[in-house]
């Protein structure tokens, strides 16, 4: 029920929204966590799922496949605040991770440590991945980005012992 009210006008804007609580999950990928949740729960063929997210869909059966193996049961997502749009992932210079790092930090304008916990990462993975973006897009003159350096530095990365994040 949650799925078809997130993507209720999936057939007017062709696009799908992925909760943020779809990747509450440590032992699948960020791709295989999509391409399962998509195939799964919403149904989708990997044709359809190729097209949404700019990729291969013989690549996304096999990251299916793997996603199939390693984890065999359904996906159970909750409500989000935080959703992230299939479409920013068709931006094939970054990678998935870098993909919803950057937009769940740019566009909610989260802390590391909050993308960190929201997608199940070590808060400097979080770190490194967005910095890696940053770099991979001050390339790109067409991607409006402006790349001014992020203060929030690896020392201000909240550890919290009791909570356990830092320690994956």
């Amino acid at each position: 029920v949650f799925n078809n009210i997130l993507n209720k006008n999936y057939a007017a804007k062709e696009d799908i929204i992925l909760p943020a609580s779809v990747f509450d999950n440590e032992i699948l990928s960020s791709l295989e966590i999509i391409v399962k949740y998509l195939h799964e729960n919403l149904g989708l063929k990997f044709s359809k799922i190729a097209k949404l997210i700019g990729r291969n869909n013989i690549a996304l059966a096999n990251s299916y496949r793997i996603a199939a193996k390693k984890y065999p049961s359904k996906l159970i997502v909750k409500p989000s605040v935080f959703v992230v749009p299939c479409s920013i992932l068709k931006n094939r210079k970054l990678s998935v991770l870098e993909n919803i790092s950057y937009y769940l930090k740019n566009n909610y304008k989260l802390t590391y440590h909050d993308v960190a916990v929201l997608l199940h990462k070590n808060d400097r993975t979080i770190w490194t991945v967005y910095q890696r973006a940053l770099k991979k897009l001050s390339g790109d003159k067409d991607s409006g980005v402006n790349v001014s350096t992020d203060h929030e530095s690896i020392r201000g990365l909240h550890t919290d012992p009791g909570n356990n994040i830092g320690a994956r």
